[in-house]
């Protein structure tokens, strides 16, 4: 069942109710494996009213810390590693620590009010490579394209 769904939802953004015409299912019995597959980072929705609007994740592990309820869980695992694991966006938001990390990461991680000299993340962004003196890992979408990073320090 959850090929069928993501080949449904590959091209389409779907409602339960869509989706469930789409494949000639009951709605309770899709709606169940839909918040399967949420857990498992393969697609997310919107909430549009009383509609939750389906489409495939951009990202499984963005999906994951969107998640407030995996996220708890992932942040109590991260927070005992003896290193700060944050992840950042294309706009240089912190959108996810193990610490209490917020904001714009150049003010959080640097304490700089602008964007730093010779940023690494943007050295990412920009020219798809990365700078061997920090240890920032992209995260990638379905199609190969980087969504945001991941910076480790101590």
């Amino acid at each position: 069942m959850e090929s069928n769904i993501l080949n449904k939802l590959k091209n389409n953004q779907l409602t339960t109710i869509g989706l469930s015409k789409e494949l000639k299912l009951e709605r309770h019995t899709l709606a169940k494996n839909l918040e399967t597959m949420k857990v498992k980072g393969l697609i997310e929705y919107k909430q549009i009213g009383k509609a939750k609007l389906w489409s495939l994740s951009k990202s499984p592990l963005l999906s994951f810390l969107k998640d407030e309820q995996t996220s708890k869980y992932l942040k109590e695992l991260l927070t005992n590693i003896n290193q700060d694991i944050t992840i950042i966006d294309k706009e240089k938001n912190v959108i996810w620590s193990n610490k209490e990390n917020k904001g714009k990461c150049y003010n959080t991680l640097n304490g700089r009010s602008e964007i730093c000299p010779n940023c690494p993340a943007e050295n990412i962004f920009k020219n798809k490579s990365s700078n061997k003196n920090y240890n920032i890992k992209p995260i990638k979408n379905n199609d190969g394209e980087t969504i945001a990073l991941m910076e480790l320090t101590k």
